[in-house]
């Protein structure tokens, strides 16, 4: 298995310059390149549990990085609405960009949750505000693809101890995608700053695990609790 995954990511790595093309200016073949490396077994796991798994078409599917990968109550904590998990670790804006057909297409589902917060993290291969919120703009319109007017909800980037130097980044592009929810009809977006700050304006170290970049159960029971309402208030 992981032979044929690596004969697969080569194959696939040599075709990225073609594929890029299509996804000029959102997407570079070196970002391609780099997701398929990266992901591409998780999205192959994806996939074979599409195939084997009879989920409801009223499902939500939560989508995005580690935080959607690791919350392991999540089906628990938004009963009795259905859920299709599909988190992988380490993923931003790129990464689900380039995977959200593969991803979506063998699906049924009735809304989506989207949080992902590695465009910014301090590197020299950070994604501008800019930049990544052109890539939510396609994301969320593949996710649309048969359902164009379907619920969508967009968690903003969470404020952590980890990552607090280069808040301000992170910061701006919540501030955009907050905007974005008031241009496009029935996207939304979670601000979870006021939650995560405490009266100093500084990250609530006890919301995070030991490398205080992910959320602990208080942290994911304050997620929950912003989801579950929201989905509640837009869910016919």
């Amino acid at each position: 298995m992981f032979r044929f995954i690596g004969v697969l990511v080569v194959f696939l790595s040599c075709m990225a310059s073609l594929f890029a093309d299509r996804w000029d200016g959102l997407l570079s073949a070196e970002q391609i390149n780099r997701a398929q490396q990266r992901f591409e077994a998780s999205i192959l796991s994806f996939e074979a549990d599409a195939k084997s798994t009879n989920y409801p078409a009223d499902s939500i599917v939560f989508a995005g990085s580690s935080t959607i990968r690791l919350w392991q109550t999540l089906q628990e904590d938004m009963a009795p609405l259905n859920v299709i998990q599909r988190g992988f670790g380490g993923s931003d804006s790129a990464s689900l960009l380039w995977y959200a057909e593969r991803i979506f297409a063998p699906l049924n589902y009735r809304a989506v949750v989207f949080f992902s917060a590695n465009d910014i993290m301090g590197r020299d291969t950070d994604a501008t505000p800019e930049a990544a919120l052109a890539r939510v703009v396609e994301i969320v319109a593949i996710a649309r693809k048969d359902q164009p007017y379907m619920p969508v909800i967009w968690i903003a980037v969470t404020p952590t101890p980890a990552r607090w130097h280069v808040w301000p980044q992170a910061k701006e592009l919540n501030k955009q995608l907050e905007s974005l929810a008031l241009k496009i009809p029935n996207f939304h977006f979670i601000n979870t700053e006021s939650y995560f700050l405490n009266e100093h304006g500084q990250p609530r170290d006890e919301l995070f695990v030991d490398d205080q970049l992910h959320l602990n159960t208080e942290g994911y029971r304050i997620f929950s609790a912003l989801v579950r309402a929201r989905l509640e208030a837009i869910l016919p």
